[in-house]
């Protein structure tokens, strides 16, 4: 019966890949409208570089709230040249924001610190060493020159995030069925219903996409982890309890069987494609 649930637990974690990947990695395809609206973004998107030596290096417009943040900026890097830790550079800038009179500024800086840290000390140790250019990517700062005719603004065209979760509503339909009406069910009733073959490019593409992110980087897995947790919730309160402890359970089992099966056999498991062939399911023991 394990099979079952690890199953129903790959389909929802299917789903909220679809989710993660159309909130998050589908951003990074608009562009530096999106790259380099902070430096969160960029740093997602894996354009920082891109961002400080295109955008985020233009002539700001001066004000004290800029002025200070450069100041600020400017002893960190001489702290780091100094050989200071990172600790040390962290209580300085815990000290700085303590000095500002307003605090709702307090709290903002404090935040940016407890969020940016290490991407500040990055950008300053990889010759990104103007003050401007880490205060601008911090958003503290703002450009006097606007993006030209070649770039698109990021205030002229707002990032169109409903309707492209509106575009691919009906294909992820197919997947949340398989979370909602199959839980707990036989393996074989979940791999005899089949899904629309018009989604089933999109999700052979996407999930070789996501187990080449997740090789990377072990990140990505622990964060879609988390959202199929989230998951557990679309099924009720008497399920979602059992839900999450199972997730909490076969985390990892979660995670090697998806890596170490197909995509088609992934989308076919859950309904999706139709033609792939599947290979024995083992039941998992927890670790």
């Amino acid at each position: 019966k394990s099979s079952a649930y690890i199953w129903v637990l790959i389909a929802c974690l299917l789903v909220s890949m679809f989710y993660f990947y159309i909130i998050v990695f589908k951003k990074c395809t608009y562009g530096p409208s999106y790259w380099c609206r902070d430096l969160g973004s960029a740093t997602e998107c894996s354009a920082v570089q891109h961002c400080a030596q295109t955008v985020w290096n233009k002539p700001t417009a001066n004000n004290q709230l800029c002025d200070t943040c450069k100041e600020v900026v400017t002893v960190v890097r001489d702290m780091m040249l100094g050989s200071a830790t990172e600790a040390q550079l962290k209580a300085y800038l815990e000290s700085a924001c303590s000095m500002m009179s307003d605090p709702g500024l307090i709290s903002e800086c404090r935040k940016l610190v407890d969020n940016y840290l290490d991407n500040v000390l990055d950008m300053l140790k990889h010759q990104m060493q103007d003050p401007s250019v880490v205060c601008t990517a911090l958003t503290v700062c703002k450009t006097q020159q606007s993006v030209n005719e070649h770039r698109i603004s990021t205030n002229d065209i707002p990032v169109p995030e409903v309707p492209i979760l509106e575009m691919l509503e009906e294909k992820l339909k197919v997947c949340v069925g398989c979370c909602t009406r199959y839980w707990g069910a036989p393996r074989s009733k979940v791999a005899i219903e089949r899904g629309t073959a018009t989604c089933v490019h999109d999700c052979v593409a996407f999930l070789k996409d996501v187990q080449d992110l997740i090789k990377k980087n072990r990140s990505y897995a622990d964060a879609l982890i988390d959202a199929v947790s989230k998951q557990c919730d679309m099924l009720g309160p008497d399920m979602s309890d059992v839900c999450k402890q199972y997730v909490s359970a076969y985390a990892d089992q979660i995670v090697q069987m998806f890596m170490g099966s197909s995509p088609e056999v992934l989308c076919s498991g859950v309904g999706i494609c139709s033609k792939a062939k599947h290979s024995p399911l083992l039941s998992l023991t927890p670790a």
